[in-house]
């Protein structure tokens, strides 16, 4: 193991942020480049979701599951068809409120998508719970395989005032990597660093996230996250430390 202490960049939201700081011989330092809005509750929110009356519930981020457990739990505790998410870490929150969640293989919108499909019988309404900020593939494509999806956005997410601090941040001495944790927060830093988040190896959080990057012309390394942050940072901690 390397004697010397590597630094690791990540930009998650500050809602999202463990405190999760050590591995092996990284120190993970967090510049949120993006803040979570969260909406109030909405009682015409409640009453259009409940004459939707929903097939199968859809989470795409654990906070979602929170927010949505915390204003709606009435909803949640009578529900009684699928629920699907789109990573381990949300299913994991799911299970917090004592439901179960199938979880794709492929941890994006177009696996999450393919497995509603596979596990239904090609109709019914889907109730997309999710930001305000997510993109269309997985609503359209389910309307386009003959489901009812309808999405309820009950959170929002925008570029954070602290933002431009990313670009000190990855200028720093013994800084080994960063970590982009969605598409959103790929297209700010881009933004801001320029050129300059080519000098330090990228990594990323799921599928649309690399995709993005790849989009602006990055290079993203291996290995990818699948969702879940601790799990790739421990993963490029045995990768740099041993």
């Amino acid at each position: 193991m390397t004697g010397k202490k590597l630094i690791l960049v990540s930009t998650r939201p500050s809602v999202k942020d463990s405190g999760f700081r050590k591995a092996g011989c990284l120190e993970i330092i967090n510049i949120p480049v993006t803040e979570t809005i969260t909406y109030p509750y909405s009682s015409s929110l409640k009453e259009d979701m409940v004459e939707f009356q929903p097939d199968a519930l859809v989470f795409t981020s654990s906070f979602g599951v929170m927010q949505f457990h915390l204003l709606y739990p009435d909803i949640l505790e009578t529900f009684h068809g699928s629920i699907f998410a789109i990573g381990n870490k949300t299913a994991e929150a799911i299970g917090k409120t004592g439901f179960t969640a199938m979880v794709p293989e492929r941890k994006d919108s177009q696996g999450l998508a393919n497995l509603i499909i596979s596990n239904t019988k090609g109709k019914g309404n889907i109730a997309l719970i999710r930001s305000r900020n997510a993109d269309s593939i997985l609503f359209d494509t389910l309307n386009k395989a003959g489901f009812k999806a309808r999405d309820y956005a009950i959170y929002e997410v925008s570029e954070s005032t602290n933002a431009r601090k990313i670009t000190a941040a990855i200028r720093e001495p013994g800084v080994s990597g960063i970590i982009l944790t969605s598409p959103m927060e790929a297209s700010i830093v881009a933004k801001l660093t320029g050129p300059e988040l080519k000098l330090v190896p990228i990594y990323a959080i799921g599928l649309t996230t690399r995709t993005k990057l790849n989009d602006l012309g990055y290079t993203v390394c291996e290995p990818l996250g699948e969702s879940h942050f601790e799990d790739l940072v421990r993963k490029i901690s045995h990768r740099l430390c041993h």
